[in-house]
C-alpha cells in the first residue's frame, strides 16, 4: 500500500495511498533510477557507488554493498559522486539484486548479484569495461537495468548498443568488435 520515491538528493521517500510521508531515509549520492521492492525490503543504487537496502515498511537501513572498488569521488555536473555509480538502479529476480556501476569503459564497469537479505556477494563480473583489448573498448553503464530472457541488459553506449550479461554467472554475452567507431549514442551525446 506505499509508494516509493527516490531522487537526485539521494532521498528516499515512502508515501501511503493517502499521500501523506510515512518515511524518509538517505543515501549519500544521488538517486538517478526507481527503487525496486521485493521480500517486504527496498532496494536503491546510488551514484556514491552502492546499492542501498532498506525495510519497506520502516524505512529502517539493512544494509549497503559498495559497487564501486574504491571511495574516489570525481564532479559530475556540480555534484560529487562515485567514479563508478551505480546509476542505472538496481532490478530484483529470485531473492537476489543485480546492480552495475561505472561511467566509462575505460575506467571499468563493475556488475554485482547480491544476495536481498544479507547483502552478500552472490557472484561479479569486473572485466566486461574491456572487451576487445587491441582497440580497448567494452562496455560502459548507460541506462537503467532490465532483465530479459534470463539475460541482465542495460544501454552500453559506444561500440555496444546493449549490455548482455548471463543472469546467473553474470558472464558478458556481448561478442568482442575490434573497431574504434562508436555506432550507438551514449549518455555524453548532446
Amino acid at each position: 500500500g506505499f509508494v516509493f520515491v527516490a531522487d537526485r538528493t539521494g532521498t528516499v521517500h515512502a508515501f501511503d495511498r493517502s499521500g501523506k510521508r510515512v518515511w524518509k531515509s538517505y543515501t549519500a549520492g544521488p538517486i538517478y533510477y526507481p527503487p525496486a521492492v521485493a521480500d517486504g525490503r527496498l532496494f536503491v543504487g546510488s551514484a556514491d557507488g552502492r546499492v542501498y537496502a532498506f525495510e519497506a515498511v520502516t524505512g529502517k537501513f539493512l544494509w549497503s554493498y559498495r559497487v564501486a572498488p574504491q571511495e574516489r569521488w570525481i564532479p559530475v555536473f556540480g555534484r560529487l559522486v562515485s567514479t563508478w555509480p551505480v546509476s542505472g538502479g538496481v532490478v530484483e529476480q529470485d531473492g537476489v539484486i543485480y546492480a552495475a556501476a561505472g561511467i566509462a569503459h575505460f575506467d571499468a564497469t563493475y556488475v554485482v548479484a547480491l544476495n536481498a537479505k544479507t547483502g552478500g556477494l552472490v557472484t561479479k563480473n569486473d572485466t566486461s569495461g574491456v572487451i576487445a583489448e587491441q582497440v580497448n573498448n567494452g562496455i560502459s553503464l548507460q541506462g537503467n537495468l532490465t532483465i530479459v530472457d534470463n539475460e541482465l541488459r542495460f544501454l552500453a553506449g559506444g561500440v555496444y548498443e546493449t549490455a548482455r550479461y548471463d543472469l546467473k554467472t553474470l558472464k558478458c554475452l556481448n561478442a568482442p568488435k575490434v573497431q574504434v567507431s562508436s555506432q550507438f549514442r551514449t549518455a555524453f551525446y548532446p
